[in-house]
């Protein structure tokens, strides 16, 4: 795919560097106070066994149900009726909870109820968090067994009772005939004995979001455990100015309202897993006199008594731990203070080629740095970087953790700009997998079709920030680009002859010279801007345009006229000309099409390239004396540069490609044989249209296959001729001679009742609103697309029809 990884910097989470560097970090928050071990509600995955922070469970709508229990009232002949979710659950209740503005449930509070089936008896508590809507407005509250009750549990000094095992199945604390059942199976036999107590009121359908592992897919349960947790806000504020203040930007711009949102309501972080691979949690037991401590060395003995009897966590970190530091980590960070400079060396492990390959002035901004990052050139040169490409399902995961400890440990941001792409999809809009057998592989494409055309067609196709639709077929727009560069680059190559290498001359640069200058600075201005913003798709379409309609569409067959010509001066200067703009969008298409680019590039007869283009333009790949650079990787991209180029070439040629279109427009209708040279006569007062005609005569005759082109104010319209109204003319082609008129009208006057037939179908469609609701997206996006194609081709054949009448 042309990614240019650098093999020497080959990074593995594990390292010993890496993990020190975890190590490192992990002591110092602890130090700090802000990494403590606490118990809270988890999500715990009963078939992984182990905890998943918030960003590790992901979320399906599930069709479940709302079961209404009644709850009796202690001393009164009342009950409470409550609904829940998860009835399973109520065995570990300490408490209902109502709404204290409520009316219903005024008299119930300070009261007591009886939990049903554990005749347990438990509070009526009043708290604002309850919806006064939400089922009855009365909640059973379950301290152990979820996050929102366990907070109203800590307002209300409410017991936690946990009645399920890690496996999910109910545990000694659960009432004993429902021991060792599953959870979901407890449900139904727990139904079943309150419909016997007549304590079971209703079940009724309810749709909700339900938490999943993100590994196995299994129902996440919420788990009073004892886990590590980082205390998050004090290192989520600076994160949250340096977004603020506009040192880090996300684009799509969009994605900044997510981050902020996440960030300011940031919960602490489980960073605690019991998994066998990982980072193991660098804490230490004594056994003797009960210290817990944290250290980056394995240590011998307790640091308080001395003791050997120690033992260190069993716990590994969760992966993300490590991966927050990686911006840094892998250039060789191991924590200022624990490094000395032989550790530094070898924890580095950086290759010598790669401290040589900094530059000189690379050097000097070094010395802008803290002495203990001088030390290490590619932490210094590459810290911090200016780009993070990136999916949005990571947001959460990765970036904020990176920005939060690359500003808590480097004292800087990690990156500048993070770049959130879409995802692919299959053509219905489904995420590509193995089980629904809708993928495409890569390799598969590169194979087929080329990896410039892979990555031209995945650029091309992708709005900014947007998910791709995706298919096999789609990938012919870029194989049909590339196969257009490298066969203009092959016709150009064999006709460059002898061109000069003497800056052009610029007395010699006609409309059409001046007109491919223009268009080029434009194009290469507009690059720069599209890519500065990441627009890549409009980039791509903008590369796209130039190159093929304009650049070989026109100025290459405009630049036939002299190419083929006998003026030896005139070739050789045509050539040069072709030649420098071809160079130069070879590198305006590189970062895109990286392939075909290079080995164009490499097979330019660089001797024949001028060293300028202009006397105000100079060429960037090399200097007025010394060589081009080794790849055009490494070349300069190239950069507007505004020059003294004619105002009027673009007009002009706009003009000429209008009267050319015309005419061919005309043929083409009218199956006019391409070999057969027609005449047109162009009426026209426009001091502008007479200038072009007599500048240009050669190529209009070329470009259209004619033989004569006459023109004046008291041209008039031949019978059996077919016209075309321009910007400033009227254009008239007498078709004597060239096909039966009667015969091509009546072929027209069928086109003509196709059209409208096609059109009346897809309008039928369009019109239809349950067309529009069921069918897909795209099949909409091509019947629309269908009916204005129709709609044109129509218009071209009635004005047709109309000249010949």
């Amino acid at each position: 795919l042309g990614a240019s990884c650098d093999w020497e910097r080959e990074r593995f989470t594990m390292d010993e560097g890496l993990s020190r560097a975890v190590r490192e970090v992990f002591v110092r928050l602890f130090d700090e106070g802000l990494i403590y071990r606490g118990e809270y509600i988890i999500n715990w995955c009963p078939r992984c066994q182990t905890a998943l922070s918030d960003e590790e469970v992901s979320y399906e709508t599930h069709e479940g149900f709302l079961y209404y229990i009644r709850y009796p009232l202690k001393g009164i002949d009342d009950t409470l009726v409550i609904a829940t979710t998860r009835p399973e659950t109520m065995l570990g209740d300490t408490g209902v909870a109502v709404n204290p503005d409520d009316p219903r449930y005024k008299e119930y509070i300070g009261k007591t109820v009886v939990l049903p089936l554990a005749e347990r008896e438990i509070p009526v508590i009043a708290d604002r968090y309850v919806d006064r809507e939400f089922g009855t407005g009365a909640l059973k509250v379950t301290p152990a067994h979820d996050p929102n009750d366990f907070e109203i549990g800590e307002r209300h000094n409410l017991e936690r009772i946990s009645v399920f095992s890690e496996e999910a199945r109910i545990n000694e604390n659960g009432p004993p005939e429902y021991a060792g059942m599953d959870r979901y199976e407890c449900r139904e036999v727990l139904i079943e004995d309150l419909k016997e107590r007549g304590l079971f009121v209703k079940q009724e359908p309810y749709t909700h979001d339900v938490g999943h592992c993100y590994r196995c897919h299994t129902t996440v349960e919420p788990y009073l455990s004892e886990q590590w947790f980082v205390h998050m806000e004090p290192l989520a504020e600076p994160a949250i100015q340096a977004v603020r203040e506009g040192r880090i930007r996300f684009i799509p711009d969009r994605w900044e309202k997510v981050y902020m949102n996440w960030m300011t309501g940031i919960r602490d972080w489980c960073i605690s897993r019991q998994i066998w691979w990982g980072h193991r949690i660098p804490v230490y037991y004594c056994r003797e006199c009960g210290e817990t401590f944290a250290s980056v060395d394995e240590p011998s003995s307790c640091r308080t008594c001395g003791s050997s009897r120690i033992y260190q966590d069993e716990d590994v970190l969760d992966t993300w731990f490590s991966s927050q530091l990686w911006p840094f980590s892998t250039l060789g960070w191991v924590g200022e203070e624990s490094r000395s400079d032989s550790s530094s060396k070898s924890l580095c492990d950086l290759p010598e080629s790669s401290r040589e390959r900094l530059d000189d002035s690379s050097r000097k901004s070094l010395r802008d740095l803290p002495e203990s990052r001088r030390e290490l050139p590619d932490l210094g040169y590459f810290y911090p970087t200016s780009v993070l490409v990136t999916d949005p399902g990571i947001l959460f995961f990765w970036v904020a953790r990176m920005i939060m400890s690359g500003l808590r440990f480097m004292h800087d941001i990690p990156f500048s700009n993070v770049y959130i792409h879409g995802v692919v999809m299959d053509e219905k809009g489904r995420k590509m997998s193995k089980s629904l057998g809708n993928g495409i592989d890569p390799l598969e494409v590169v194979e087929k079709y080329g990896a410039d055309a892979l990555r031209y067609t995945i650029v091309n196709i992708t709005p900014l920030g947007q998910n791709l639709l995706l298919s096999m077929n789609k990938f012919e727009t870029g194989a049909r680009f590339a196969n257009k560069i490298w066969n203009a680059s092959r016709y150009i190559l064999m006709n460059v002859g002898a061109a000069g290498t003497k800056a052009l001359d610029e007395e010699k640069l006609d409309t059409a010279d001046r007109w491919i200058i223009t268009r080029y600075e434009q194009t290469v201005l507009q690059m720069n801007r599209y890519l500065e913003e990441f627009k890549l798709m409009e980039a791509s379409s903008l590369i796209y345009e130039f190159f093929w309609h304009e650049f070989c569409d026109w100025y290459i067959e405009i630049s036939k006229v002299r190419l083929y010509g006998g003026d030896e001066g005139e070739r050789a200067h045509t050539a040069c000309m072709l030649l420098t703009i071809l160079e130069g969008s070879l590198r305006l298409l590189h970062p895109i099409m990286p392939f075909i680019t290079e080995e164009i590039w490499q097979l330019l007869p660089w001797q024949l390239l001028p060293r300028q283009l202009l006397s105000w333009r100079k060429l960037s790949p090399r200097s007025e004396n010394g060589p081009r650079p080794l790849s055009i990787m490494v070349s300069d991209y190239p950069e507007y540069e505004e020059g003294p180029v004619s105002d009027t070439s673009v007009e002009r040629i706009d003009l000429l490609k209008e009267m050319v279109y015309n005419i061919r427009n005309i043929r083409g209708e009218l199956n006019v044989p391409q070999e057969l040279k027609a005449r047109v006569l162009v009426k026209t007062t426009s001091g502008a249209v007479k200038a072009l005609i007599e500048e240009q005569r050669e190529v209009i005759l070329f470009l259209a296959r004619l033989e004569a082109v006459e023109y004046g104010p008291d041209v008039s319209k031949p019978s059996g001729s077919a016209a075309a109204v321009g910007n400033g003319y009227e254009l008239y082609l007498p078709l004597k001679g060239l096909i039966d008129v009667e015969k091509e009208k009546t072929r027209l006057s069928k086109e003509l009742d196709r059209l409208d037939s096609e059109i009346t179908r897809s309008a039928a469609k369009l019109d239809n609103r349950d067309f529009l609701d069921k069918a897909p997206d795209e099949v909409v996006r091509r019947e629309r697309e269908r009916i204005d194609a129709h709609r044109m081709a129509r218009e071209r054949v009635v004005n047709i029809l109309d000249s010949l009448q």
